[in-house]
């Protein structure tokens, strides 16, 4: 029997015709866009991505559509641990936009924290406007048509009848960007890493932690104020914001005797207490300065990445394999040796192995 979160991901809308208080479509974009196409887009993309991490199951796989009460009734069933229905919104006013979520009234807490860390989420990765929490009885919410233990919402992504954000919807890697940012509001609440838990060591001088979470390059690049990864490379990178790896847990303070010299920098990243590592704690201004005085090329991401690889040879997968394998591969590798084979960055010291093995 496995152990993982159960996840139900409703598509809202769907078929031809209204059943059960759903209607078959709700929104539509000027450009046709249909917002009951969406939200089944939305589903495939976040299912795909929690899968590994969760048992994640959709109200509707196809274009069809079910009752409001069916909707939750397939939830209950399923005894799930999360619960959540995705639509696009539509209003007489075109020049309305926003992300909102939606609860029942009589919600648990659990849900409402649900809500704000799926808005958070969302609203970020959109740069759309907060809408805040929103309150209803809503068929598919009721408190009494789920299990006491699922956590309950609705997801309002973006006003399909806006225009510009309609526009922007019919762009792929706009959408992954937007079925990122749910994957990771849900590991949030979850408490799941970014990354397929695992258990992870430095060699015998690191207790054992829950995982490592890091962003995915897509998630990045969002944060760095583009559409992808993609979007990314096609333009010309600026100074902008650092991210590192979080390693929870604590090293031991013998770790920091078996730095090598082109490692020191490490050390400033690690905290024998347990807090986090991160490469943003250096800040740009000290990252483009050491960069500048060991000859690099300066690169937004590549400080961050730099410092991983002097850190990643120390951590060890419980299979054998270095976190750099258990990791690069969904994260940093096509961004590393993109970078690398433009020169972008000279890996430090002790750093070349690990990069080779990568390749």
């Amino acid at each position: 029997m496995s152990n993982k979160p159960v996840i139900v991901i409703d598509p809202g809308h769907g078929g031809k015709e209204k059943i059960g208080g759903s209607s078959p479509n709700n929104a539509v974009g000027a450009n046709g866009l249909l917002e009951k196409n969406l939200t089944l887009d939305m589903a495939n993309r976040v299912a795909a991505t929690l899968a590994a991490q969760t048992s994640v199951f959709l109200t509707r796989p196809g274009d069809t559509n079910l009752g409001l009460s069916d909707r939750a009734k397939f939830a209950r069933d399923k005894n799930a641990d999360v619960f959540l229905s995705l639509h696009f919104n539509g209003f007489s006013d075109t020049a309305v936009d926003g992300t909102e979520v939606w609860v029942a009234k009589k919600a648990n807490q659990r849900s409402r924290d649900l809500a704000r860390t799926l808005l958070g989420k969302v609203a970020g990765a959109t740069k759309l406007r907060d809408r805040g929490i929103r309150e209803g009885d809503l068929g598919v919410l009721l408190p009494e048509r789920h299990a006491s233990g699922t956590s309950a919402c609705l997801l309002e992504t973006s006003f399909l009848s806006n225009p510009a954000q309609a526009k922007q919807l019919e762009s792929d890697a706009y959408r992954q960007a937007i079925a990122n940012s749910i994957c990771e509001g849900l590991r949030q609440f979850l408490s799941l890493g970014s990354t397929a838990q695992s258990f992870f060591y430095v060699s015998d001088d690191m207790y054992y932690s829950s995982g490592l979470a890091a962003p995915t390059q897509d998630e990045i690049a969002v944060e760095l104020g583009y559409a992808s990864h993609a979007d990314y490379l096609s333009k010309e990178v600026k100074p902008a914001k650092l991210f590192g790896l979080t390693v929870e847990n604590g090293l031991r303070d013998d770790f920091y005797k078996k730095l090598q010299q082109g490692e020191k920098e490490a050390a400033k990243l690690i905290h024998p207490d347990g807090s986090p590592v991160s490469a943003s704690q250096w800040g740009i201004k000290g990252i483009r300065g050491q960069m500048k005085r060991t000859g690099r090329s300066w690169h937004p991401w590549g400080a961050a990445i730099d410092v991983d690889y002097s850190l990643n040879p120390y951590i060890m997968h419980e299979s054998g394999e270095t976190a750099m394998d258990a990791l690069v591969a969904p994260i940093y590798r096509r961004i590393a040796l993109f970078m690398l084979k433009r020169d972008s960055v000279i890996p430090k010291s002790g750093a070349k192995d690990a990069i080779r093995d990568i390749s």
